[in-house]
């Protein structure tokens, strides 16, 4: 025993741990000690072998895969225009609100301006929505959040980019 400890008798013996008791365990396991360090596990070490790292690495690279959703290659342009230009922040592809109008749908539809004036959503209508979010704005939607949202996009610059995601916007129904 520790000669600096003091030995109290049975009956004064306080069952709470004091800050010098290590346990060797607990009712719920292990001793959670924060003085137990783990070690770092290095690859190559007999810990982690490089033979059992390549298989784990590359199934790793296949399940990221699938739970992404697969490569790009495999969305269509449109598809990647739209998730390159974050347009899911706002426009939804299953009609459910949004800060945007749902492109579910939209493409052909008679659409309500502020004001009340009524166009069809033509490619070019589109086209235009999107290169010029505040040139015709969907009545109940706020003007200057679209050409904030897409300023740093420069889409303007990007008419194959505009036009696949117009595309896009027509195939969903």
């Amino acid at each position: 025993m520790d000669e600096d400890r003091v030995s109290a008798p049975a009956s004064e013996t306080s069952f709470l741990p004091s800050a010098t008791d290590r346990p060797a365990a607990t009712l719920t396991g292990p001793p959670r000690t924060p003085w137990a360090r783990r070690q770092p596990v290095f690859v190559g070490s007999p810990a982690m072998p490089v033979p059992r790292l390549v298989p784990a690495a590359l199934c790793a690279v296949a399940l990221a895969a699938a739970g992404c959703g697969g490569s790009e290659s495999a969305a269509s342009p449109g598809e990647q225009a739209y998730r390159q230009f974050a347009c899911a922040g706002c426009h939804s592809l299953d009609g459910s609100d949004g800060t945007g109008p749902t492109f579910k749908g939209l493409a052909g539809r008679t659409v309500t301006l502020e004001g009340g004036k009524q166009v069809t959503a033509t490619p070019a209508y589109l086209e235009r929505a999107i290169i010029e979010p505040d040139a015709e704005v969907v009545e109940g939607y706020n003007p200057g959040l679209m050409t904030a949202a897409i300023a740093g996009f420069d889409l303007p610059q990007k008419p194959e980019d505009v036009r696949e995601l117009v595309r896009f916007i027509q195939s969903v129904k």
